[in-house]
Protein backbone atom coordinates (compact mmCIF):
# COMPACT_ATOMS: atom_id res chain seq x y z
CA UNK A 1 0.00 0.00 0.00
CA UNK A 2 1.46 3.14 -0.56
CA UNK A 3 2.34 5.72 2.03
CA UNK A 4 0.38 8.40 3.68
CA UNK A 5 1.13 11.58 1.19
CA UNK A 6 2.38 14.94 2.82
CA UNK A 7 1.17 18.26 2.15
CA UNK A 8 4.41 18.70 -0.60
CA UNK A 9 3.80 15.28 -1.85
CA UNK A 10 0.16 14.26 -1.60
CA UNK A 11 -0.55 10.88 -3.37
CA UNK A 12 -2.52 10.53 -6.48
CA UNK A 13 -2.96 14.60 -7.08
CA UNK A 14 -5.14 15.60 -9.33
CA UNK A 15 -5.20 19.94 -9.65
CA UNK A 16 -7.43 20.12 -6.00
CA UNK A 17 -7.79 16.51 -5.27
CA UNK A 18 -5.91 13.83 -4.06
CA UNK A 19 -6.28 10.41 -2.32
CA UNK A 20 -5.58 9.92 1.38
CA UNK A 21 -6.72 6.75 3.90
CA UNK A 22 -8.50 7.59 6.66
CA UNK A 23 -8.30 5.58 10.27
CA UNK A 24 -10.23 2.51 10.55
CA UNK A 25 -11.35 2.66 6.95
CA UNK A 26 -9.84 0.06 4.48
CA UNK A 27 -11.39 2.63 1.65
CA UNK A 28 -9.12 5.26 -0.14
CA UNK A 29 -11.34 8.79 0.04
CA UNK A 30 -11.03 11.59 -2.62
CA UNK A 31 -9.66 14.71 -0.76
CA UNK A 32 -9.63 18.31 -1.39
CA UNK A 33 -9.15 21.86 1.22
CA UNK A 34 -12.13 23.18 1.41
CA UNK A 35 -11.44 27.04 1.60
CA UNK A 36 -14.66 28.52 3.09
CA UNK A 37 -14.34 26.04 5.54
CA UNK A 38 -10.61 26.32 6.58
CA UNK A 39 -10.08 22.18 6.48
CA UNK A 40 -10.13 19.24 4.03
CA UNK A 41 -13.22 17.52 2.74
CA UNK A 42 -13.05 13.71 2.19
CA UNK A 43 -15.30 11.67 0.42
CA UNK A 44 -15.11 8.19 0.67
CA UNK A 45 -14.25 6.40 -3.22
CA UNK A 46 -16.01 2.81 -1.97
CA UNK A 47 -12.31 0.86 -2.69
CA UNK A 48 -9.56 -0.32 -1.67
CA UNK A 49 -7.21 -0.50 -4.77
CA UNK A 50 -5.20 2.84 -5.16
CA UNK A 51 -5.16 2.70 -8.89
CA UNK A 52 -8.87 3.17 -8.79
CA UNK A 53 -9.25 5.58 -6.41
CA UNK A 54 -6.48 7.38 -8.10
CA UNK A 55 -8.22 7.36 -11.26
CA UNK A 56 -12.00 8.29 -9.41
CA UNK A 57 -9.84 11.29 -8.19
CA UNK A 58 -8.36 12.27 -11.61
CA UNK A 59 -12.20 11.87 -13.53
CA UNK A 60 -13.71 14.27 -10.58
CA UNK A 61 -10.59 17.10 -11.42
CA UNK A 62 -11.77 16.50 -14.89
CA UNK A 63 -15.14 17.11 -14.50
CA UNK A 64 -14.57 20.37 -11.99
CA UNK A 65 -12.18 21.88 -14.72
CA UNK A 66 -15.75 21.93 -17.08
CA UNK A 67 -17.92 23.26 -14.13
CA UNK A 68 -19.35 26.60 -14.87
CA UNK A 69 -18.76 27.01 -11.03
CA UNK A 70 -15.62 29.23 -10.58
CA UNK A 71 -12.71 28.06 -8.75
CA UNK A 72 -12.04 30.26 -5.65
CA UNK A 73 -9.25 32.07 -7.07
CA UNK A 74 -10.76 32.35 -10.16
CA UNK A 75 -13.61 34.58 -8.76
CA UNK A 76 -10.61 37.20 -8.29
CA UNK A 77 -10.22 39.01 -11.33
CA UNK A 78 -6.95 40.93 -11.61
CA UNK A 79 -8.65 44.40 -12.18
CA UNK A 80 -10.77 43.30 -8.97
CA UNK A 81 -7.41 42.10 -7.30
CA UNK A 82 -6.10 45.74 -8.02
CA UNK A 83 -9.26 47.68 -7.11
CA UNK A 84 -9.86 45.43 -3.35
CA UNK A 85 -5.78 46.04 -2.42
CA UNK A 86 -6.30 49.70 -3.44
CA UNK A 87 -9.24 50.20 -1.31
CA UNK A 88 -8.21 48.01 1.55
CA UNK A 89 -4.21 49.23 2.04
CA UNK A 90 -2.73 51.25 -0.75
CA UNK A 91 -5.41 54.01 -0.52
CA UNK A 92 -4.88 54.90 2.97
CA UNK A 93 -1.00 55.01 2.49
CA UNK A 94 0.83 58.41 1.85
CA UNK A 95 2.21 56.64 -1.54
CA UNK A 96 -1.34 56.66 -2.72
CA UNK A 97 -0.75 58.69 -5.69
CA UNK A 98 2.40 56.38 -6.80
CA UNK A 99 -0.22 53.25 -5.95
CA UNK A 100 -3.02 54.72 -8.42
CA UNK A 101 -1.14 55.22 -11.44
CA UNK A 102 0.70 52.01 -11.21
CA UNK A 103 -2.62 50.30 -10.95
CA UNK A 104 -3.88 52.35 -13.91
CA UNK A 105 -0.28 50.98 -16.61
CA UNK A 106 -1.55 47.59 -15.02
CA UNK A 107 -5.23 47.71 -16.02
CA UNK A 108 -4.54 49.52 -19.60
CA UNK A 109 -2.78 46.28 -20.51
CA UNK A 110 -5.11 43.43 -18.94
CA UNK A 111 -8.47 42.91 -20.38
CA UNK A 112 -11.26 43.51 -17.56
CA UNK A 113 -12.36 39.74 -17.72
CA UNK A 114 -8.78 38.64 -16.93
CA UNK A 115 -8.34 36.01 -13.99
CA UNK A 116 -4.96 34.69 -11.87
CA UNK A 117 -5.31 31.71 -13.77
CA UNK A 118 -5.07 33.56 -16.70
CA UNK A 119 -2.04 35.47 -16.11
CA UNK A 120 0.85 32.94 -17.64
CA UNK A 121 4.76 33.49 -17.69
CA UNK A 122 4.30 34.78 -21.48
CA UNK A 123 2.02 37.15 -20.22
CA UNK A 124 3.75 39.12 -17.60
CA UNK A 125 6.56 39.06 -19.29
CA UNK A 126 4.74 40.75 -22.41
CA UNK A 127 3.24 43.04 -20.25
CA UNK A 128 6.76 44.14 -18.92
CA UNK A 129 8.14 44.86 -22.04
CA UNK A 130 5.24 47.30 -22.88
CA UNK A 131 6.48 49.27 -19.52
CA UNK A 132 10.02 48.37 -20.71
CA UNK A 133 8.98 49.91 -24.34
CA UNK A 134 8.18 52.89 -22.73
CA UNK A 135 11.85 54.45 -22.44
CA UNK A 136 11.24 54.46 -18.20
CA UNK A 137 14.12 54.06 -16.18
CA UNK A 138 13.74 50.71 -14.96
CA UNK A 139 13.83 51.83 -11.79
CA UNK A 140 9.86 52.50 -12.69
CA UNK A 141 8.83 49.99 -14.57
CA UNK A 142 9.91 47.92 -10.62
CA UNK A 143 7.98 50.21 -9.00
CA UNK A 144 4.87 49.94 -11.02
CA UNK A 145 5.74 45.96 -11.00
CA UNK A 146 5.36 46.57 -6.92
CA UNK A 147 2.12 47.62 -6.95
CA UNK A 148 0.62 44.69 -8.74
CA UNK A 149 2.75 42.04 -6.58
CA UNK A 150 1.94 43.48 -3.66
CA UNK A 151 -1.93 43.69 -4.34
CA UNK A 152 -1.67 39.77 -5.38
CA UNK A 153 -0.07 39.55 -1.98
CA UNK A 154 -2.32 41.05 -0.18
CA UNK A 155 -5.16 38.25 -1.19
CA UNK A 156 -2.72 36.17 0.72
CA UNK A 157 -2.33 37.66 3.44
CA UNK A 158 -5.82 38.76 4.81
CA UNK A 159 -6.55 36.77 7.99
CA UNK A 160 -8.79 34.73 6.00
CA UNK A 161 -6.55 33.83 2.75
CA UNK A 162 -9.08 34.84 0.10
CA UNK A 163 -6.73 32.82 -2.55
CA UNK A 164 -3.72 30.37 -1.38
CA UNK A 165 -1.69 30.86 -5.20
CA UNK A 166 -0.91 34.49 -7.20
CA UNK A 167 0.99 34.91 -10.43
CA UNK A 168 4.74 35.44 -9.66
CA UNK A 169 5.50 39.23 -11.10
CA UNK A 170 9.20 38.75 -11.95
CA UNK A 171 11.30 42.11 -11.11
CA UNK A 172 13.80 43.41 -13.79
CA UNK A 173 15.88 44.94 -11.92
CA UNK A 174 18.57 42.87 -9.61
CA UNK A 175 19.86 43.63 -6.27
CA UNK A 176 22.91 44.62 -8.08
CA UNK A 177 21.10 47.41 -10.02
CA UNK A 178 18.98 48.63 -7.47
CA UNK A 179 22.27 49.60 -5.44
CA UNK A 180 23.46 51.17 -7.93
CA UNK A 181 20.63 53.55 -9.05
CA UNK A 182 22.27 57.14 -8.97
CA UNK A 183 21.38 59.40 -6.13
CA UNK A 184 18.73 61.91 -6.73
CA UNK A 185 20.52 64.78 -6.03
CA UNK A 186 24.45 65.22 -7.04
CA UNK A 187 27.08 66.92 -4.51
CA UNK A 188 27.29 70.55 -4.02
CA UNK A 189 30.44 72.21 -2.87
CA UNK A 190 30.64 75.17 -0.61
CA UNK A 191 30.57 77.69 -3.10
CA UNK A 192 28.03 76.34 -5.47
CA UNK A 193 25.41 76.12 -2.27
CA UNK A 194 26.45 79.63 -1.43
CA UNK A 195 25.91 80.49 -5.06
CA UNK A 196 22.02 79.00 -5.23
CA UNK A 197 21.81 81.19 -1.68
CA UNK A 198 22.62 84.32 -3.49
CA UNK A 199 20.70 83.73 -6.49
CA UNK A 200 17.46 83.33 -4.51
CA UNK A 201 18.02 87.26 -3.53
CA UNK A 202 15.24 88.52 -1.93
CA UNK A 203 12.69 85.65 -2.57
CA UNK A 204 11.92 85.04 0.91
CA UNK A 205 10.32 81.60 0.48
CA UNK A 206 13.23 80.27 -1.31
CA UNK A 207 15.93 81.36 0.95
CA UNK A 208 14.30 80.22 3.81
CA UNK A 209 13.51 76.46 1.68
CA UNK A 210 17.61 76.48 1.59
CA UNK A 211 17.72 77.24 5.05
CA UNK A 212 15.55 74.98 6.28
CA UNK A 213 16.91 72.27 4.32
CA UNK A 214 20.33 72.65 5.15
CA UNK A 215 19.50 72.78 9.06
CA UNK A 216 16.88 70.00 9.22
CA UNK A 217 18.45 67.30 6.21
CA UNK A 218 14.19 67.33 5.75
CA UNK A 219 12.53 66.35 2.27
CA UNK A 220 11.12 68.71 -0.21
CA UNK A 221 7.39 67.81 1.14
CA UNK A 222 8.52 67.92 4.55
CA UNK A 223 9.91 71.04 4.69
CA UNK A 224 6.92 72.65 2.89
CA UNK A 225 4.59 71.61 5.38
CA UNK A 226 6.51 72.17 8.33
CA UNK A 227 5.07 75.11 10.50
CA UNK A 228 4.57 76.25 14.46
CA UNK A 229 2.52 72.64 14.72
CA UNK A 230 5.63 71.14 14.45
CA UNK A 231 8.16 72.95 16.96
CA UNK A 232 8.85 72.50 20.32
CA UNK A 233 11.13 75.05 21.56
CA UNK A 234 10.79 74.25 25.54
CA UNK A 235 12.82 71.00 24.46
CA UNK A 236 14.54 72.67 21.58
CA UNK A 237 13.51 70.25 18.60
CA UNK A 238 11.51 70.50 15.90
CA UNK A 239 9.66 67.24 14.75
CA UNK A 240 8.91 66.89 11.17
CA UNK A 241 6.16 64.80 11.79
CA UNK A 242 3.83 67.07 13.46
CA UNK A 243 1.93 65.55 16.52
CA UNK A 244 -0.93 63.24 15.84
CA UNK A 245 0.36 62.75 12.28
CA UNK A 246 1.22 58.91 10.90
CA UNK A 247 4.49 58.36 10.04
CA UNK A 248 5.46 58.30 6.31
CA UNK A 249 6.73 55.14 4.50
CA UNK A 250 10.11 57.34 3.91
CA UNK A 251 10.10 57.96 7.74
CA UNK A 252 10.49 61.53 9.20
CA UNK A 253 13.21 62.94 12.22
CA UNK A 254 13.06 64.77 15.07
CA UNK A 255 15.71 67.09 14.53
CA UNK A 256 17.55 69.77 17.18
CA UNK A 257 17.44 73.25 16.64
CA UNK A 258 20.25 75.02 15.18
CA UNK A 259 21.06 78.83 15.42
CA UNK A 260 20.32 80.01 12.18
CA UNK A 261 16.73 77.60 12.19
CA UNK A 262 15.51 79.20 15.59
CA UNK A 263 14.42 82.76 14.01
CA UNK A 264 12.46 80.66 11.30
CA UNK A 265 11.19 78.25 13.89
CA UNK A 266 10.22 81.44 16.38
CA UNK A 267 7.96 82.86 13.69
CA UNK A 268 4.23 82.64 14.99
CA UNK A 269 0.97 83.58 12.58
CA UNK A 270 1.93 81.10 9.74
CA UNK A 271 0.33 78.48 8.88
CA UNK A 272 4.03 77.10 7.36
CA UNK A 273 7.27 78.85 7.66
CA UNK A 274 7.79 78.47 3.83
CA UNK A 275 5.32 80.72 2.12
CA UNK A 276 4.97 83.03 -0.81
CA UNK A 277 2.53 85.66 0.42
CA UNK A 278 1.44 83.73 3.61
CA UNK A 279 0.41 81.09 1.50
CA UNK A 280 1.27 77.70 1.72
CA UNK A 281 3.32 75.85 -1.07
CA UNK A 282 2.03 72.73 -2.31
CA UNK A 283 5.58 72.88 -4.61
CA UNK A 284 8.73 74.36 -5.49
CA UNK A 285 9.52 72.71 -8.08
CA UNK A 286 8.97 75.29 -11.16
CA UNK A 287 10.94 78.20 -8.24
CA UNK A 288 13.84 75.92 -7.70
CA UNK A 289 14.30 75.20 -11.64
CA UNK A 290 13.87 78.71 -12.39
CA UNK A 291 16.53 79.56 -9.11
CA UNK A 292 19.24 76.55 -10.63
CA UNK A 293 18.91 77.86 -14.53
CA UNK A 294 19.83 81.21 -12.95
CA UNK A 295 22.95 80.22 -11.04
CA UNK A 296 24.69 79.12 -14.23
CA UNK A 297 25.80 75.93 -12.35
CA UNK A 298 27.07 72.97 -13.84
CA UNK A 299 24.90 70.00 -14.64
CA UNK A 300 21.87 71.96 -13.89
CA UNK A 301 19.70 69.09 -14.36
CA UNK A 302 21.38 67.35 -11.52
CA UNK A 303 21.15 69.42 -9.26
CA UNK A 304 17.63 68.86 -6.80
CA UNK A 305 16.38 70.42 -3.20
CA UNK A 306 17.69 66.38 -2.59
CA UNK A 307 21.32 67.85 -3.51
CA UNK A 308 21.24 69.97 -0.31
CA UNK A 309 20.02 66.76 1.76
CA UNK A 310 22.71 64.47 0.21
CA UNK A 311 25.71 67.31 0.59
CA UNK A 312 24.69 67.68 4.39
CA UNK A 313 24.58 63.80 5.17
CA UNK A 314 28.20 63.17 3.52
CA UNK A 315 29.06 66.07 5.93
CA UNK A 316 27.88 65.09 8.91
CA UNK A 317 28.80 61.29 7.68
CA UNK A 318 32.56 62.12 7.89
CA UNK A 319 32.68 62.86 11.62
CA UNK A 320 29.57 60.58 13.44
CA UNK A 321 28.28 57.49 12.93
CA UNK A 322 26.00 56.14 9.75
CA UNK A 323 23.58 55.13 12.14
CA UNK A 324 23.50 58.74 13.70
CA UNK A 325 23.25 59.92 10.04
CA UNK A 326 20.45 57.40 9.29
CA UNK A 327 18.61 59.32 12.26
CA UNK A 328 18.91 62.52 11.20
CA UNK A 329 17.84 61.68 7.77
CA UNK A 330 14.74 60.08 9.30
CA UNK A 331 15.81 56.40 7.82
CA UNK A 332 14.93 54.92 10.82
CA UNK A 333 11.58 55.74 11.35
CA UNK A 334 9.56 54.16 8.77
CA UNK A 335 10.51 50.81 10.07
CA UNK A 336 8.15 48.72 12.44
CA UNK A 337 11.27 48.35 15.07
CA UNK A 338 11.46 52.32 14.45
CA UNK A 339 8.09 52.99 15.73
CA UNK A 340 7.24 50.57 18.03
CA UNK A 341 10.63 52.28 19.70
CA UNK A 342 8.44 55.83 19.57
CA UNK A 343 5.74 54.36 22.01
CA UNK A 344 7.90 54.08 24.58
CA UNK A 345 10.71 56.63 23.74
CA UNK A 346 8.84 59.84 23.03
CA UNK A 347 10.45 61.72 19.87
CA UNK A 348 13.23 64.03 21.14
CA UNK A 349 16.60 64.82 19.48
CA UNK A 350 18.74 64.79 21.61
CA UNK A 351 20.73 61.90 20.70
CA UNK A 352 21.50 64.32 17.44
CA UNK A 353 23.19 67.26 18.86
CA UNK A 354 26.53 65.64 18.02
CA UNK A 355 25.39 65.68 14.47
CA UNK A 356 23.63 68.64 14.75
CA UNK A 357 27.04 70.94 15.72
CA UNK A 358 28.80 69.73 12.20
CA UNK A 359 25.71 71.12 10.90
CA UNK A 360 26.02 74.34 12.55
CA UNK A 361 30.18 74.71 12.06
CA UNK A 362 28.53 73.98 7.83
CA UNK A 363 26.50 76.79 8.39
CA UNK A 364 29.02 79.01 9.37
CA UNK A 365 31.24 78.23 6.44
CA UNK A 366 29.01 78.77 4.30
CA UNK A 367 27.78 82.36 5.79
CA UNK A 368 31.72 83.26 4.77
CA UNK A 369 31.68 82.05 1.41
CA UNK A 370 28.17 84.12 0.83
CA UNK A 371 29.96 87.23 2.24
CA UNK A 372 33.46 86.45 0.29
CA UNK A 373 31.03 85.85 -2.96
CA UNK A 374 28.94 88.57 -2.29
CA UNK A 375 31.71 91.31 -3.08
CA UNK A 376 31.71 90.53 -6.84
CA UNK A 377 27.92 88.80 -6.81
CA UNK A 378 25.75 90.86 -9.75
CA UNK A 379 21.93 88.97 -9.82
CA UNK A 380 21.87 86.93 -12.98
CA UNK A 381 18.90 88.26 -15.01
CA UNK A 382 16.34 85.25 -15.52
CA UNK A 383 14.92 84.63 -19.37
CA UNK A 384 11.89 86.27 -18.50
CA UNK A 385 13.06 89.42 -17.49
CA UNK A 386 15.60 89.16 -20.81
CA UNK A 387 12.53 88.56 -23.08
CA UNK A 388 10.81 91.66 -21.46
CA UNK A 389 13.67 94.02 -21.85
CA UNK A 390 14.45 92.42 -25.69
CA UNK A 391 10.81 93.25 -25.73
CA UNK A 392 11.08 97.00 -24.81
CA UNK A 393 13.64 97.59 -26.81
CA UNK A 394 11.65 96.61 -30.28
CA UNK A 395 9.04 98.53 -29.41
CA UNK A 396 11.09 101.80 -28.61
CA UNK A 397 12.65 101.24 -32.25
CA UNK A 398 9.06 100.76 -33.90
CA UNK A 399 8.24 103.87 -32.33
CA UNK A 400 11.38 105.61 -33.04
CA UNK A 401 10.73 104.92 -36.78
Amino acid sequence: MPRRGTKDNRLGKHGNFWVSPRPRSPYWYLTWYDETKGRNIYESLGTADFDEAEAAVNQRWMESKQSDKPSVRDAFTLHGALDFYYKGWASKRPSKGEAERSIRYWKEFWPVSTTLDDMSDTQIDLFIESLEAKDWALGTVSRVLSVGRAALFYLKKKKKKLVLWVPDIRDPQTKRQKNAVKIKGRLLKLSEMARLYLCAGDLFHLQTFIIMMINTLGRTKAILELGPKNVHLDEDYVDLLAEGEAQTDKGRAAVPITKALRPIVEMEGVETFVNFKGEALGSIKKAWRTLVKKSGLPEPDRIKPYSIRHTLSQVIGKHVSNEMVGNYLGHGEETTSGRTTRIYNPRKAEHLEPASKFVEAYWDALQVEIAEQRKTFVMPLSAQGQRNDLRKQQQASIQAA
